[in-house]
């Protein structure tokens, strides 16, 4: 199953790795692993039809102006990510990572990256993403 990386596994990172389909097509079920600092984890999430390919629209005209602003705000709440490009090939991931939002069990993060990082995410984005064009079956509820 496809999946994404952000950041570099000997450091901090945000994974985002495609396991299913729900009954809606509209969705597809991840699982998000998570290094920031000393914190660890991993835990289930869903993603909805259109989320990750804007970010890799928003990641890639950053790519080409060294600035600017791309955020990742999943539906369900349970991961968001801003990316913040300096103008100097520099970009600062800033996220909160939730595994339930009726609890206030969060975990804030931040990862640095550089321009040079973000063809490979574009990537895995939509890679990711391309789940929803596919013909794998649901998964029963």
């Amino acid at each position: 199953m496809p999946k994404v990386l952000i950041g570099k596994e000997g450091s901090g990172f945000v994974s985002i790795r495609v396991t299913g389909r729900t009954r809606d097509p509209d969705w597809i079920t991840a699982e998000i692993e998570i290094r920031a600092g000393v914190w660890r984890g991993k835990y289930e999430g869903s993603l909805y039809h259109g989320e990750l390919s804007a970010l890799a629209d928003d990641l890639h005209q950053m790519y080409a102006t060294l600035s600017g602003t791309a955020c990742l705000d999943c539906l369900d709440g349970f991961l968001s990510l801003t990316f913040m490009g300096d103008g100097k090939a520099h970009v600062s991931v800033e996220g909160k990572a939730q595994s339930q939002t009726s609890v206030n069990n969060v975990l804030l993060l931040s990862i640095e990256l550089d321009q040079t990082d973000l063809p490979g995410v574009i990537d895995g984005l939509r890679a990711c993403e391309s789940i929803f064009s596919s013909k794998i079956p649901s998964i029963p509820q």
